[in-house]
């Protein structure tokens, strides 16, 4: 993946799914990727991602596509 900002190569650099142990280090991925869909699936893997040139990083979550579509169904409503 190329790093939105500059370009340049973004590695992944952290990779967990839902059965990781959770350490020091890959305890904020975990907690995001919980937070964000373990309400609904524990079949995920999340991911960090760092650029080598800039300070660019993004977390991401992968899902099943079929889980996604139900996910998008069934997510609380803000109702701001």
């Amino acid at each position: 993946m190329n790093c939105p900002r500059c370009g340049a190569h973004a590695r992944v650099v952290n990779s967990r799914h839902a059965e990781s142990v959770v350490v020091k280090v890959g305890a904020k991925l975990v907690q995001f990727a919980h937070d964000s869909v373990g309400w609904y699936t524990a079949d995920w893997v999340a991911r960090e991602r760092r650029c080598s040139q800039c300070t660019w990083r993004a977390l991401s979550i992968e899902i099943i596509d079929e889980d996604l579509l139900h996910l998008l169904r069934e997510a609380p409503k803000d109702d701001s």
